[in-house]
This record gives C-alpha cells, sequence and structure tokens, in this order.
C-alpha cells in the first residue's frame, strides 16, 4: 500500500480517506503473514486494519471472498456501513447476510459478494446445510473474537475454515480476551493463531493517537439506616453458612470468603449429587438445598442495598412475595420471607423509602450530570448500570433534571417482566442520542461490546463490575475523538469496592498473559504442526487416501428444523455429512428410506411422557419407517424425578416390547452423532441411500388442532385443554378472558391464569 499526498493509504480498492497510522501499518504486516490475534484498546481503529487486509486478500486472490463475522446483527450492519464508507467496490460487492436473510437467497447473495458479513449462528446453519462451502474464503475476520470458546460457533466454523478454504487467513480482533491462561490459549488455539499483536494506551506507537482520558473514583459511605438493613439480612446469611459448614458442604462461614458465585456453584454440585440411587433422597442434601437458595437470595439482596439502592431492593423484593403469594409457591422462599430478621428488614426498607431516603449515589449522579451540562450543554453522557431496574430508575431520576433527556438502553430479551427493545428501538435510541434528541443513555451490558454509540464527554458507572472484559469496553466509550472522563461511583466498604479492584487485578493478570503468549505463540503453533505430521496417516498413507476417497461420496440425511442448535449437526458436520433441513412431524433425523429416528435428550423424553406426546409420536415413527429408532441422549433419567420410576419404566417398556420400536441411549450430543453416523454409513453399504421425509400427517379436524395449540400453554395438559375449551367455547375467548374469569375454571390457579394472561398479552420480540 502506497503513500498518498494527503498522508492517507493509497489502494484502488480505497477511497483516500483512511489515515496513516505506523502501529496500524506495523499491524497489518504482521497480519498478512499469518493468523493473528489483534487486542486494541476501542476507537484506535481494529476495523480499519481489518479493511486494509481485506483488501490486500482481494487483490492477492481476485475471485476469492472475505467474510467478516459478528456476533450481533447490529454489529454486522455496522460492520458493512464502514467497508462502505472505506472502499471503492460496487454495493452488489457486499453483502449482509443474517437471520432476517431468507435461506433461499443467501447462497444467491453469498456466489454475488466479494465481502460478506454475516453473525456466526447463519454461517454455521449454511455450512452444516451444505449450502456453500469456505473453499474460496481467502480472509475470515472474527470481531469480538473473544467469544471463539466452548461451543460458541466461533469454534465450528473456525475447524471447517481450516478443512475447506484453499488460501486460509484468520483475523481475530478484541478490545479485551480476559484474563484466564486457559480461556487465551482456547481462543489461540480455536483460531490456529501463529501471532498475537497487542497494543494498549500506553503503547509508545499508539500514545499519539490517544485522547486525554481522566477516571475519578468516587467513595459513596452509606447512610446509617442502610447498615442496620444490611446487619440484619447478614445475620441471616451467616447462619445459614454455619449450619451449611456444620454439615460439610462449605469450609467456612465468614461473609468475606464466601461470594454469591461461590453459592452458585456448591448449589449446582449439590442437585447433581441429590440421589444416592434412583429412589432414595438424601434429607441432608435436601436441607442443603433450601439452605443454598435462601443464601443466593440473601447475598443477592445485600448486593442491591449496597450498590443499587432502595427503590431497586423494594422492586425486588415486591417480586419475591408475589412468587410466594402463587398457588404452588417455593416452600423455601415463603420460609425466607417468614424469618422475623427478613420481616424487620423489609420493614426498615419500606420505612426509609416513605421518608423519600434512597441509596446516595441517585444524588450524587444528578449533581454529576447537572455540573456536566452546566459546563458543556452538548455534552453526551453514557451511564452504566448493572441491573435493568437500576437502569429504569435512573434514567427517570436523571429526567428531573432540567435540560436533561435521559433514555434507558437494555437488551431485547424480557426479563422478569421488564420489557426488552427490539434491534428496532435499540437502532432509534442510538441514532437519537447522536442527533442529541437523546443526552443521557441509561444502559446496562448491552453497550458494552461493539456497538457505534456517539462520541460521549463522560461515562459514569453507576456501579461495578468484577470483569475485566467489561471493564475496559465501559471504558472505551469514551476519549475515542476527543478527551474524555469516567467517573466511577463506589459505595464506600461495599462489593462495589471489591468489584472494582478484582477487575483492575484481572486486567494487569491479562496484560501479562498476552505479552506471555505473544511470545510463545509461534513456538506452539510450531509444535503443533510437528504433532500433526505424527498422526497415523503419514505411517499409513494408503488408509488415509482411501479416506480422502470415502468423503468425496457425501452421505446425505434430513434433519429436523428444530434441532438446528444441536452440538449433534456440528459432529456430522465435521464427518462429512451433507444435511438438509425440513419441517419434520415425523422422526427428528432420516437415515435412509427405512430409519427414522426420534431424539430426545431426557428432560425432552419425561416432559413428552407427561404431556403425552411421547406415545403419538413412536406410533407415528413406527407406521412410517420399517427401522424406526428411540434414541435417549443423556443420563440420570430416574434421577431428574420428574415422574416415578415405575412410570419411566413402564413407558420403555410399552415402546420396546408393545410397539417393537427399539431403543439406544447415548451420553451426549458427541456420541449420539457418533452412532448416527454409523447406522448411516451401514445403511449406505446396503444400498439403501435414499431418504425419504413425511413432512405432512393428514390434515386433522379443527377440534385437534385448537386442542393442540392450547394444550401447548405450559402447564396445561390435553384434558385442561378439552375443559378450557369446552367451558369457553373458543380460543379467542380463552386468551381474551382476565385471570379472574379463568380462576372460575376447574384446573386453572392464580399462577396457571397469569401465565394464560402473559402470553396473550405480550408482545412477540425475535
Amino acid at each position: 500500500m502506497n503513500n498518498h499526498q494527503k498522508n492517507t493509504i493509497d489502494h484502488p480498492y480505497l477511497k483516500p480517506m483512511i489515515e496513516r497510522r505506523l502501529y496500524q501499518e506495523m499491524i497489518f504486516g504482521c497480519c498478512v503473514k499469518g493468523n493473528t490475534l489483534v487486542i486494541l484498546p476501542t476507537g484506535l481503529g481494529k476495523t480499519v486494519i481489518a479493511v486494509m487486509l481485506a483488501v490486500h486478500r482481494l487483490e492477492k486472490f481476485p475471485e476469492s471472498h472475505v467474510v467478516f463475522l459478528a456476533p450481533t446483527r447490529p454489529l454486522v450492519n455496522q460492520h458493512y456501513d464502514s467497508f462502505q464508507k472505506f472502499l471503492t467496490l460496487a454495493s452488489e460487492d457486499l453483502t449482509i447476510l443474517t437471520g432476517t436473510t431468507k435461506p433461499e437467497l443467501r447462497k444467491e447473495q453469498w456466489e454475488k459478494s466479494r465481502v460478506a458479513f454475516m453473525t456466526p449462528q447463519v454461517l454455521e446453519n449454511d455450512l452444516i446445510s451444505g449450502k456453500y462451502t469456505l473453499k474460496d474464503v481467502s480472509l475470515l475476520i472474527f470481531d469480538e473474537c473473544h467469544r471463539a470458546v466452548k461451543k460458541y460457533a466461533y469454534t465450528f466454523i473456525a475447524e471447517k475454515y481450516r478443512e475447506q478454504a484453499k488460501n486460509p487467513l484468520i483475523l481475530g480482533i478484541t478490545a479485551s480476551p480476559g484474563s484466564e491462561k486457559e480461556k487465551i490459549e482456547e481462543i489461540c488455539n480455536v483460531l490456529d493463531i501463529e501471532n498475537v499483536e497487542i497494543r494498549t494506551d500506553k503503547s509508545p506507537d499508539v500514545e499519539p493517537y490517544i485522547h486525554p482520558l481522566s477516571i475519578e473514583w468516587k467513595k459513596i459511605p452509606l447512610p446509617k439506616g442502610f447498615g442496620e438493613i444490611k446487619t440484619t439480612l447478614e445475620s441471616v446469611l451467616k447462619e445459614h453458612l454455619k449450619i451449611l459448614k456444620e454439615m460439610e458442604f462449605i469450609d467456612t462461614y465468614d461473609l468475606r470468603r464466601v461470594s454469591r458465585t461461590d453459592l452458585i456453584r456448591l448449589q449446582a454440585e449439590i442437585q447433581n449429587q441429590l440421589h444416592d440411587d434412583d429412589d432414595i433422597v438424601d434429607p441432608q442434601f435436601l436441607g442443603a438445598i433450601a439452605l443454598v437458595a435462601n443464601a443466593i437470595r440473601i447475598s443477592y439482596t445485600i448486593e442491591l442495598l449496597e450498590t443499587q439502592g432502595l427503590k431497586a431492593l423494594n422492586k425486588y423484593i415486591e417480586q419475591l412475595e408475589k412468587q410466594i403469594r402463587r398457588k404452588g409457591g417455593s416452600r423455601v422462599l415463603k420460609e425466607f420471607m417468614a424469618d422475623n430478621r427478613t420481616r424487620k428488614a423489609i420493614f426498615l426498607i419500606k420505612e426509609l423509602l416513605s421518608k423519600g431516603q434512597d441509596h446516595p449515589k441517585a444524588e450524587e449522579i444528578k449533581k454529576i450530570v447537572k455540573e456536566q451540562l452546566e459546563t458543556s450543554q452538548n455534552s453526551r453522557i453514557l451511564v452504566f448500570a448493572q441491573f435493568r431496574i437500576t437502569a429504569k430508575l435512573v434514567a427517570s431520576v436523571l429526567d428531573e433534571i432540567e435540560g436533561v433527556n435521559a433514555v434507558r438502553f437494555v437488551g431485547q430479551s424480557k426479563r422478569k417482566g421488564e420489557k426488552g427493545l427490539s434491534q428496532k428501538e435499540q437502532a432509534e435510541i442510538l441514532k437519537k442520542f447522536k442527533h442529541g434528541e437523546y443526552n443521557v443513555l441509561v444502559a446496562t451490558s448491552v453497550a458494552e461490546e461493539g456497538l457505534d454509540i456517539a462520541e460521549c464527554d463522560l461515562v459514569i458507572f453507576y456501579d461495578t463490575v468484577p470483569s475485566e472484559i467489561r471493564n475496559i469496553q465501559r471504558r472505551g466509550r469514551t476519549a475515542r475523538k476527543s478527551a474524555g472522563k469516567v467517573i466511577v461511583l463506589m459505595a464506600k466498604g461495599t462489593r462495589d469496592e471489591a468489584y472494582y479492584w478484582v477487575a483492575q487485578s484481572k486486567e494487569r493478570e491479562m496484560n501479562r498473559l498476552l505479552n506471555e503468549i505473544k511470545g510463545v505463540s509461534k513456538s506452539l503453533k510450531e509444535e503443533k504442526e510437528k504433532q500433526k505430521n505424527k498422526t497415523l496417516d503419514s505411517f499409513f498413507p494408503e488408509d488415509k487416501k482411501k479416506r480422502e476417497e470415502e468423503m468425496k461420496e457425501l452421505i446425505e440425511i434430513i434433519v429436523d428444523n428444530r434441532e438446528r442448535a444441536s452440538q449433534v449437526l456440528r459432529n456430522l458436520s465435521k464427518m462429512g455429512f451433507k444435511i438438509h433441513f425440513k419441517q419434520l412431524q415425523i422422526a427428528d433425523y432420516i437415515l435412509s428410506s427405512r430409519v427414522g429416528v426420534e431424539r430426545k435428550i431426557v428432560t425432552d423424553f419425561l416432559q413428552s411422557l407427561i404431556d403425552g406426546r411421547l406415545l403419538d409420536q413412536i406410533i407415528d415413527l413406527k407406521t412410517k419407517y420399517q427401522k424406526p429408532l428411540l434414541l435417549i441422549e443423556g443420563e440420570d433419567l430416574y434421577g431428574k424425578r420428574a415422574l416415578h420410576p415405575e412410570a419411566i419404566r413402564g413407558a420403555l417398556m410399552a415402546i420396546s416390547i408393545s410397539l417393537g420400536v427399539p431403543i439406544q441411549w447415548t451420553k451426549n450430543e458427541e456420541e449420539t452423532a457418533q452412532l448416527l453416523s454409523l447406522i448411516s454409513k451401514e445403511e449406505k453399504k446396503k444400498g439403501i441411500s435414499e431418504i425419504k421425509a413425511y413432512t405432512k400427517r393428514e390434515t386433522p379436524q379443527i377440534t385437534t388442532i385448537q386442542e393442540n395449540v392450547i394444550a401447548g400453554i405450559p402447564g396445561v395438559d390435553t384434558v385442561l385443554a378439552k375443559r378450557l375449551l369446552w367451558e369457553l367455547g373458543t380460543i379467542e375467548r380463552i386468551f381474551t378472558s382476565d385471570e379472574e374469569h379463568l380462576k372460575e375454571i376447574k384446573g386453572i390457579g392464580p399462577k396457571l391464569a397469569e401465565i394464560i394472561r402473559e402470553i396473550a398479552s405480550s408482545e412477540y420480540t425475535e
């Protein structure tokens, strides 16, 4: 890439607008040589490096594609806009492929494009179904690549890319990969990283482009009344922990040494050990489960009190009170709420609220925002809050200030009655924030990662988080184009302070580890290559050749659309199967014209037995396929306690003996894939390679459809569905009836009535 008279990068594919920066060109030079992990603070041009590398690969391999992956649709759209801004390529050379693109159009758009911007889930699905391959992709970019761990789609895509691409090159970009050595090594391993390029705001070649950022910590003492509530709740928590220690489930009951994370981990461990055998429940384990559940609740209430305030805490208590009023409410929760000390704490909370008291952070943040806007009327202020309820309350408090137009910015999912924001609503809010219609954005974690938020003069942490990644991302929202300021509010002597120092410590550890890994990544890569050469293939080249020939003839299978998210498909795809997705009504996997497989994980098996679906599904399977198979995946079928063991054994006997349908058991998704692979290959050897899907049954009567619709409501079985329809006449009347009317029907309690009303009245979110 040549120098330009205006000190911009000169390239036929680039508009003359990218400023030459030495650190970007040096990083680019490393990226050209091999797979590279680029760790660069927010606002220093990770996307520009991706653009430079993309045009280099397109020039070197003119018939190739570049793929840019980002975790969410808004991020995909953002990167597409950036590339359009910088590139001279025709608009049709760039395409967006996300879940909103119709599957039948994706292949056509893929083939036409030179640069495709995609969500990883869409690319993973298309690779599994064989719509296209990564053979001609000369560059694969993983944005927010710290996600490339465990079962996230990035891991599968990276493996497929190494298998398929003629001229592979990977670029992973992130502002912060984390402080755990194992995680960083896993990212490097998954993406086959050869080079690690790190810059911080202290790096000499980056410093000239860093805008001043001041960080101020405001330690706020808690009011006297808070102390009494906290002491009361801590006495209950300490009592619970002391009993758990006596039961030898924990080593200490020191509140400073037992975190909520520890308790959540302990809860999972106890549940896994709940049964000594299939039928006997150890009472000690049940008692421990109750204690841990309450301890988690108490710990959470203390954190809300310390870091969020009385209004947020009171909202949580109201949710708990609502839960215990429901029919069948948790006994453990009722005991916690009935404890005299809990009642005392609730009384004190409501008393302070009645006097107009709340967390002093509320007044402090009003003061900060007011001063900022008095100093600079055109300021943009971003406030980060850990919880949605806090974001709502803070936005409301700030709206009281003259000249402030605050808005809450949260994710899409619905949480405890709190409606989320659709992507369209999120985009509209960010647009209005950029144009000044809103001048304060009060956001949860959704604003931390990647989104193109307008330049902010001031970022306020209403609370702190014990995550180095989130801490770095929060700070990165300011000082991108001009000087910025961060103010961290910390309730003195609380978890706020502890979390802040935990995050600081993790960040230092992350930087140390990254420099260490940077030095050894090349040698690790060379060692990996040596190990590859020591496989059996090097000793038995004829066997390798035979396998390669077999792989040329892909075995085709049909899979139900609802199985798309399963790891089984990833494993089958790796084994070389060509997968066709269809909306199947009989079987989940069709392996030949005579073999249909119904796959049930343990929880689904039990649920389908309870709601009456199971035997109907097995009968349909046996009717349509000569060789039907029920595959049950998972362990501890009887330990789940959803049904009495005798009922489960009876169902298994009916399926295998009475209906004559064989049952196969697998431990996990990997073992399931291996079994399906073995059956498919055997069918092909016998010359039975044709696959036939039964996607339509005879059209059911309207009454059957009505019963199935109502029986789809959680907690409503077929009997209750018929009763609802008989009493109210139509589906429309069921969904328009109020809770009181619904509760008049036998079998419909307050909880179920509330669920029906919630389903009927909630807006659909994708």
